[in-house]
């Protein structure tokens, strides 16, 4: 699930009147575009201190995740729900919650299926796909294909990306995804948004990391949308997991805050069923 679905209401013109002053581009982004620049330094200048070998799977961006982590064996199965509550409630949202199940057809090669709800109405179901196509010492590079259809209506969405996960040192870990989403269909309004996603972790210990996510979306000089989201993951046994995170998401039109939690069952490929 990305941070703003496309394929979710969207208040009118005169709504958007109502709703006061808009907070400057500028304002929220600044400090996500130093935190991404930071981030890709780091991965360009500093990851080749890492000696060591690249940890079997980086950690995920809690919202808008990976299908599979890059370098995933064949057979390795996952299931998760991620569920993200509306602190301020000024737009009327419900609770987003979706559950979906990733497989690993091949090594280096996933696929998921998603159903995306708010509160108890199915809104999307969503299919994709992930290619890991080059590892190192310390680098991953992949790409993701996604495409999501509306329930009920003909808009679809589809996006392509790039993928770039780094192994830095003392326990710091980067992933980035560099693409384009596309909204088209007899129900929808075409468009076209540029994504720049970069998140960026340290391992605490073995079971605990905490991270911070930075999704933008920029569809034009006047409409953009940015999801910034801390959060912690916690491995709670072998198989299972639980992340928990606290964000806001700043746009051309409004300011909204969430918190939110991602259960996941983990089965890594050639493990027993349990």
């Amino acid at each position: 699930m990305h941070a703003r679905n496309a394929l979710k209401w969207t208040p009118t013109a005169a709504q958007r009147n109502n709703q006061g002053m808009r907070p400057s581009f500028l304002v929220p982004t600044l400090p996500a575009v130093a935190f991404s620049a930071c981030a890709l330094f780091a991965a360009c200048s500093n990851a080749e201190a890492n000696e060591g070998p690249l940890a079997a799977e980086l950690p995920e961006p809690m919202v808008f995740d990976l299908v599979h982590g890059l370098g995933v064996e064949s057979g390795a199965f996952e299931a998760n729900v991620l569920s993200l509550f509306p602190i301020d409630d000024s737009t009327g949202r419900g609770i987003d919650w979706a559950p979906e199940i990733e497989y690993a057809v091949a090594d280096g090669v996933a696929i998921e299926f998603e159903l995306g709800f708010d509160d108890s109405e199915l809104e999307a179901y969503k299919f994709a796909t992930q290619f890991t196509f080059a590892e190192s010492s310390y680098r991953q590079h992949g790409s993701q294909f996604i495409v999501e259809k509306a329930n009920g209506a003909d808009v679809w969405e589809l996006t392509g990306l790039y993928l770039l996960g780094v192994e830095l040192p003392n326990d710091w870990n980067s992933l980035s995804m560099f693409g384009l989403r596309s909204t088209t269909g007899d129900d929808a309004d075409s468009s076209t948004e540029a994504l720049v996603n970069v998140a960026l972790f340290r391992e605490l210990s073995d079971r605990l990391v905490f991270g911070v996510e930075n999704d933008l979306a920029i569809e034009s000089g006047e409409h953009w949308d940015l999801l910034v989201f801390p959060q912690l993951h916690y491995e709670i046994s072998g198989f299972l997991s639980i992340q928990f995170g606290l964000g806001a998401e700043f746009s051309d039109e409004d300011t909204e805050f969430s918190t939110g939690f991602r259960l996941i069952y983990a089965r890594p490929g050639g493990a027993p069923w349990r």
